[in-house]
């Protein structure tokens, strides 16, 4: 099983490595840190290098989350239209080593992904800052634990991408499924906060009990969301750091665990 998965993974992160809307999007955000981030910073006067920080993190949340869902929803889809998985799971491959090899392949062309983007937005901070020094210190731990969370968010939204692709048999269900999951994953802390809060209590009892539903159910994507502390240098919590590592691990092991149950008992035709 040990040697499946890591050929299907292997397989999947070199596939990954050529598509050609990866090289683009990988190409133009370069690009964007060098010039783009340098110049829009610069007009921002006294807040040269926490303008920066923020639009790196921007770019790099962006692009990735564009990969993210754009080759995780086709990872299964393509296999399943060319046939390519039926042929693969004719052979001693089994269902489960087929979806988490391709989530481990997913893994790895994300994680390459978001190094490279890094390694530039670190030149684009150092030459905006280079303009007009800022009174607060740069803090790279917090920019990096920024970046790792949310590479972790990022993997929770291809879990949940590959799961609605263990079921469907078109590509615009798990498409509009994982986005909806990621812009609810957003709000849900946000509309729970308001629930909670004085002005709350005159909802509808219905509208509340929805919320909560959707707060519980869907993923709390915003418990990643590290992008102030690394703009302003504010400490990290180490307690929030770990619980939220925590779920996002629990979080795709359960999806990926349901994943793996749906496309055990899916006919391949």
């Amino acid at each position: 099983m040990k040697k499946y998965l890591i050929e299907i993974a292997k397989v999947t992160f070199k596939g990954g490595l050529r598509d050609k809307v990866l090289i683009t999007l990988i190409v133009i955000s370069i690009l964007c840190f060098l010039l783009i981030v340098p110049s829009i910073s610069s007009l921002s006067m006294r807040q040269v290098r926490e303008v920066s920080v923020s639009l790196s993190l921007s770019i790099i949340s962006f692009v990735s989350l564009v990969l993210t869902i754009f080759i995780a929803v086709n990872l299964v889809y393509k296999d399943m239209e060319k046939r390519y998985s039926q042929f693969i799971i004719s052979t001693a491959v089994t269902r489960d080593t087929y979806i988490i090899g391709k989530f481990l392949g997913l893994f790895l062309i994300i994680g390459f992904s978001i190094l490279v983007l890094s390694m530039f937005s670190i030149s684009g901070i150092f030459i905006a800052s280079r303009l007009y020094e800022s009174q607060l210190p740069m803090l790279w731990g917090n920019y990096a634990i920024s970046i790792l969370f949310e590479f972790i968010s990022l993997m929770i939204v291809a879990s949940v991408a590959i799961l609605f692709s263990s079921f469907s048999t078109n590509v615009f269900l798990p498409l509009f499924a994982t986005i909806g999951s990621y812009i609810i994953g957003n709000s849900t802390q946000m509309v729970m906060d308001y629930i909670k809060s004085p002005y709350g209590r005159e909802l509808p009892s219905l509208s509340i009990y929805i919320s909560k539903f959707a707060y519980y159910i869907f993923p709390n994507l915003s418990a990643f969301d590290l992008k102030v502390n690394s703009i302003y240098s504010i400490p990290l919590s180490i307690n929030h750091l770990s619980i939220s590592f925590l779920y996002g691990l629990l979080y795709i092991i359960i999806i990926l665990s349901l994943s793996v149950i749906i496309f055990h008992h899916r006919e391949l035709i």
